[in-house]
């Protein structure tokens, strides 16, 4: 009967450490973050009439960002809401660019310690271009994958760019009417 109970609390708790396991796992692949990622953005990217239509990822992909990522975005959107002139980012930073391509198609994957950096190329004329866009950094922590920073093919970086000296607004936003 000892025998009997004992091999059950055996058999529960390594169902539990078992369990453990897989819910520590992220989802997905690291190409499927990142595919998964540029294939619900870029349709909204290339639909939508705002002029600064990457603010959606804030808003609806949250959880696609690391929180210093998301801090620093946040920051450049809230200072852009306050005023009338450009005071932040005057592109795109997840494709780098002020006019998208249709089409982006992930192209090599690497692992650098522990993040990872996955090419991201333009697609046009249904040629992929010969070099990336720009190079997407990400990490995997806690069971789920986030991007970390954007790299561009000029050596620049997205983190970089938004912690750098912030345009002095000149000419604020009106409060709006209620």
């Amino acid at each position: 009967m000892r025998a009997s109970w004992a091999l059950i609390l055996l058999m529960f708790l390594c169902s539990l450490g078992a369990g453990a396991q897989v819910t520590d796992r992220p989802k997905g692949s690291p190409r499927e973050f990142v595919e998964s990622f540029y294939q619900w953005y870029v349709p909204r990217i290339n639909s939508d009439t705002q002029d600064r239509s990457w603010d959606s990822v804030l808003k609806d992909k949250r959880s696609a960002l690391g929180d210093q990522l998301f801090k620093l975005l946040m920051e450049n959107f809230d200072a852009q809401a306050r005023c009338e002139d450009l005071v932040g980012l005057d592109f795109d930073p997840f494709l780098y660019t002020q006019d998208p391509a249709g089409r982006y198609v992930v192209g090599r994957i690497t692992r650098k310690g522990q993040t990872y950096l996955a090419d991201i190329y333009a697609v046009g004329s249904g040629e992929k271009g010969e070099k990336p866009d720009v190079t997407a950094e990400f990490v995997e922590k806690g069971g789920r994958w986030f991007f970390v920073n954007f790299h561009y093919p000029d050596g620049g970086d997205l983190l970089t760019i938004l912690k750098s000296a912030k345009l002095p607004c000149s000419a604020p936003r009106p409060p709006t009417k209620q």
